[in-house]
């Protein structure tokens, strides 16, 4: 798992090497917030990454993959705007967790907020109280994408649901975190939420 730190020295390295790297705002905690964009087409998609900071793969997923396809693959069709970390302030305050070994259910979700417990990105794009939000949101109003993917994680381990939550310890992103099970006692099922 990429720091926040490293995830930034990427995103400069990406800047160096054809594609664009700016920042788009800051977080509650005056941490930057990325934005790589990649090709020069006409046609304008945005991809979201972690807005959630204990949700580390789509982060790790798109470093990998904007490394891999570079300007040459996106092409003159496709302009991809990528937000790998949207959360800063989470995915710092998750690290911190991790590296302690102090990554358990509930302290896990304090590291999905901009501020512990509350303040929750993902469900604040309409009154835009969070500064995350806003960038995000001023972000979108500039590029006018046609398509924004939103990626989060789901652990098969990790219940939302009170009666089926797992209580045991798990940080699936670092080697820190030995206890964690990765298979689930019920079959997982995903929802999609849609506005």
């Amino acid at each position: 798992m990429h720091s926040y730190d490293e995830v930034m020295k990427e995103c400069q390295k990406l800047g160096r090497s054809g594609a664009e790297f700016e920042t788009i705002g800051l977080s509650r905690h005056g941490n930057k917030i990325p934005l790589v964009t990649i090709g020069d087409g006409d046609t304008p998609v945005m991809i979201v990454c972690r807005q959630h900071g204990p949700e580390p793969t789509s982060t790790e997923a798109m470093l990998e993959f904007m490394n891999e396809i570079g300007n040459l693959q996106v092409g003159k069709r496709v302009k991809l705007f990528v937000i790998p970390v949207a959360n800063p302030d989470g995915a710092k305050n998750y690290e911190y967790l991790c590296r302690r070994n102090r990554v358990r259910l509930f302290t896990s979700y304090a590291a999905r907020s901009n501020h512990p417990y509350i303040g929750d990105i993902n469900r604040d794009h309409k009154k835009r109280k969070t500064t995350e939000a806003q960038a995000i949101y001023n972000t979108v109003k500039r590029v006018q994408p046609k398509l924004i993917i939103d990626l989060h994680n789901f652990y098969p381990a990790y219940r939302y649901f009170i009666f089926q939550r797992a209580l045991y310890e798990f940080c699936p992103a670092c080697p820190y975190t030995p206890k964690s099970n990765p298979k689930p006692k019920r079959p997982h099922i995903g929802y999609a939420r849609f506005p």
